[in-house]
């Protein structure tokens, strides 16, 4: 099994930055190739263009939706000097009018003022962390209203230039897990592994899945009270052979075996030997769910495993580069680990008890 790889939107918004310096070194690169073979003496900066990057991802069940915006450049001298240089990415929030359009059989039925604010945590790298200005809102999205589902456009107006950039993406419809029951087993009284078979339909928008089970249990020791900590196992992803909600269910299938091998997996980071009492407690799952737009520029952007290592650009901003795309997250109710499942787990050399 894979490391933990889930849509967490501010670790998703820095992998975005990191796209982008992706995409502002293959820009001079690709410059730089054709200054060389045209000439020796030419100008490679060519009269100013004005080119946006828009990265967002709408999720109805978010209480705040992001929309990470910027402007790629190209300045006289070092580049990556001019990158540490935040207004040579950030536009200025007041040249920018930034709204979502709620658009209902063809017709615009609201609109949403999106307002800039500074995105914390911001990971260093070619372009400067400082003023990493984002633009949000809190406004309550919904997938569908009395049984029509609504599309969302974005458009993004420069006062000044009087430059326009559209996208539009749907909202996942509602989507959770089938069949959980109501505890968590791995292994059977007779000492044979239990299958764990996740099933679930699939939901209007969504072409990917993944899902995360989430294992919590209780550790201390003779001198201090118990914590409650937790450890999160990637079960994988899985591909809807369309987005249009329809289809035999979903199923990811793992077991009781690699539950307990994921877990000596993490002995001398999580579960270390020493004067410890552990005690199993429960676990959750959290599926989350992804757009045709995201999982097109997710397909995009995995690494090479051929020769061909150059990468076609995909993304559906129109007058404008990037990616505009809906998420979903399903978290199910708390599953009690069963005694059965316990008692296993005092003899995997874990430190349970």
């Amino acid at each position: 099994m894979s490391t933990t790889k889930y849509f967490d939107i501010f670790a998703f918004l820095n992998f975005l930055r990191m796209k982008f310096n992706s995409l502002f070194c293959i820009f001079a690169s690709i410059i730089l190739m054709v200054a060389s073979a045209c000439s020796t003496k030419i100008d490679i900066n060519e009269p100013y263009k004005e080119q946006t990057v828009v990265y967002g991802l709408l999720n109805q069940t978010d209480s705040i939706q992001y929309i990470k915006i910027n402007k790629a450049f190209l300045g006289e001298g070092n580049n990556f000097d001019y990158a540490q240089i935040p207004d040579s990415f950030n536009y200025n929030p007041a040249d920018l009018r930034v709204k979502l359009e709620v658009i209902k059989n063809k017709l615009k039925t609201k609109e949403i003022t999106l307002r800039d604010t500074i995105l914390p945590g911001a990971a260093s790298g070619v372009f400067s962390k400082e003023k990493n200005i984002i633009y949000y809102t809190k406004e309550k999205l919904i997938a569908k209203e009395n049984g029509e589902f609504l599309t969302y456009r974005l458009v993004i107006t420069n006062i000044k230039s009087g430059n326009e950039v559209t996208a539009e993406t749907n909202l996942i419809d509602r989507v959770s897990l089938n069949f959980l029951g109501t505890s968590f087993s791995i292994i059977r009284t007779d000492g044979n592994y239990v299958p764990i078979n996740l099933e679930w339909n699939p939901a209007n928008f969504a072409k990917t899945y993944n899902i995360i089970l989430t294992f919590y249990y209780s550790e201390g020791t003779g001198s201090t009270a118990a914590v409650t900590k937790s450890v999160d196992w990637n079960l994988g992803e899985v591909t809807a052979a369309s987005s249009n909600g329809t289809g035999q269910p979903l199923v990811l299938k793992t077991n009781g075996e690699d539950f307990i091998s994921y877990l000596k997996s993490l002995k001398s980071s999580n579960f270390p030997d020493g004067n410890f009492t552990r005690t199993a407690d429960s676990v959750k799952y959290t599926l989350f769910s992804g757009g045709d737009e995201l999982y097109f520029y997710q397909q995009v952007n995995r690494p090479s495993s051929g020769l061909l290592l150059e990468k076609p650009l995909y993304g559906n901003i129109k007058n404008g580069i990037g990616i505009f795309s809906c998420r979903g997250k399903f978290v199910s109710p708390s599953l009690k680990v069963s005694d059965v499942t316990k008692d296993f787990l005092t003899s995997q050399g874990l430190g349970f008890r």
